[in-house]
């Protein structure tokens, strides 16, 4: 039976409804003088939040009365000259959490298996990964002992998101104290950066692009989104950023249909756009397709244990994302292994990136391929694996 009170359907890359929210524009980079001009025009200064790196600030802005969306960001662009700039679009989640049996049917019986995945108790330190989702039970038996760290960034007009989905996607890298995690000794920084709003968790480019520059400057590895909605010069700009930095970013390809348009970020070439199998390997039939997919994990049926101990069954692109991002931060770890202090003392970007298409180009390498022969827009370039990928002789049985 389905989880009563949590729907199927949540509106994952789909339009906002404009009537019941202004809409909002986001420019990135600007210096005081241009965020005085930015007022200086009207628009209203609904968030402000400092870049890293000294980049300036990113603005939540409300336009002035009467401007319609291409007079409002010719304006903005006008005051900032080749800063980005574009509507504060919303991102959010769409997957179906069902359960409550002490035995699920149906289940993904062995998602590790699919994958070449054994025990990595051999790895050591297996790096840092960034995750931006909603919100994490930390009481979770399986998250207990874990270094798991949570930081709530959202604009304080927000309210606070669930922890159902943001939990799930823990616990699938760190155990859920039956599921043995995908990297249990990894180092996790996920930031709470959703908010709810009708029932619906989701976040805007602002608390989004802003989580991505916390994750950089923290020197994390890879970072997990699992999350699809719009194009936007904003985040497509944080998103090269963290590319030229060395972060491999990793996004969910979206549950919108097999006719839909792609979702972003994963449609953008910075991100590795990931699909969902489920136990036949066959892609799961909501999952958005197009030429920008790269890998495909098991992401349909898996029985992960809420924080109550009852095992649920979770479908979506969301939670084939965490297979791919553990993968490779076991290959960016071994090509490209950062300095104690990364945000201390940061690599030459050009570094970084050669590495980072190190760690992708070996990773879809080893990829069994699925559906029509070689890379397809449904598969991309086939089941990522773990392979031999620091691992031991010793294997896991559910």
């Amino acid at each position: 039976m389905p989880f009563r009170g949590f729907p199927f359907a949540f509106p994952s890359g789909a339009r906002p409804r404009r009537a019941a929210r202004e809409r909002e524009y986001v420019i990135s980079g600007v210096d005081a003088t241009q965020a005085q001009a930015v007022r200086d025009r009207g628009f209203r200064v609904i968030a402000e939040r400092t870049l890293s790196g000294g980049r300036g600030s990113l603005l939540r802005l409300g336009p002035p009365r009467r401007t319609s969306k291409q007079r409002a960001l010719a304006s903005l662009r006008e005051i900032a000259p080749g800063k980005a700039v574009d509507e504060n679009a919303l991102y959010a989640q769409r997957f179906q959490m069902q359960g409550g049996r002490s035995t699920p049917r149906n289940v993904f019986a062995d998602p590790l298996a699919a994958v070449d995945w054994r025990s990595l108790e051999n790895c050591g330190d297996l790096g840092t990964i960034g995750l931006v989702d909603t919100g994490i039970d930390t009481q979770h038996a399986g998250l207990a002992s874990k270094r798991l760290e949570l930081i709530t960034q959202r604009a304080p007009d927000r309210q606070a998101s669930s922890t159902r989905h943001g939990t799930a996607v823990a616990t699938l890298l760190l155990g859920d104290g039956v599921f043995p995690g995908l990297t249990p000794k990894s180092r996790v920084i996920a930031i709470d950066a959703f908010h709810s709003q009708n029932g619906t968790d989701q976040i805007d480019t602002f608390d989004l692009v802003s989580a991505m520059d916390k994750l950089v400057d923290r020197g994390v590895a890879v970072i997990n989104l699992s999350l699809a909605g719009a194009a936007n010069e904003v985040l497509d700009t944080e998103g090269q950023r963290a590319q030229a930095r060395g972060v491999i970013v990793v996004a969910a390809s979206g549950n919108d249909g097999a006719a839909a348009k792609p979702r972003y970020p994963a449609a953008y070439p910075w991100a590795i756009a990931t699909t969902a199998v489920d136990k036949h390997l066959t892609v799961y039939k909501r999952a958005v397709r197009g030429p920008h997919i790269r890998l495909a994990a098991p992401g349909v049926d898996l029985a992960l244990r809420d924080g109550d101990g009852k095992l649920r069954q979770h479908t979506g692109t969301s939670f084939a994302t965490p297979f791919v991002a553990a993968r490779l931060a076991l290959a960016h770890l071994g090509n490209h292994a950062p300095p104690a202090d990364k945000a201390a003392t940061p690599r030459d970007d050009l570094e970084s990136a050669r590495a980072t298409e190190a760690s992708v180009a070996a990773l879809i390498g080893q990829a069994i391929d699925l559906g029509e022969p070689g890379k397809d827009v449904v598969y991309g370039n086939g089941l990522v694996q773990f392979g031999s990928a620091c691992r031991s002789e010793a294997s896991f049985a559910r």
